[in-house]
């Protein structure tokens, strides 16, 4: 079973069977679970309008907020 990449929640709908594409996650973060990616986007929204400082994001969202913002 494939986990969230930042909770380690069991992701759904995501499994080893069927072809190349029917594998493939159509999402835009598919490591992580929905509530975390909604929580890495809003927070490189905050940082991207400068209400948020660097060093004010959670460390396991970092390198996730770093990547949506580039």
């Amino acid at each position: 079973m494939h986990s969230c990449s930042i909770c380690k929640k069991n992701l759904i709908g995501i499994d080893n069977k069927g072809s190349k594409t029917q594998n493939r996650p159509g999402r835009r973060m598919p490591g992580l679970c929905v509530r975390c990616s909604e929580r890495v986007f809003r927070l490189a929204k905050r940082l991207k309008k400068g209400e948020l400082k660097q060093h004010e994001v959670e460390i396991r969202y970092l390198p996730y907020v770093l990547r949506v913002n580039n």
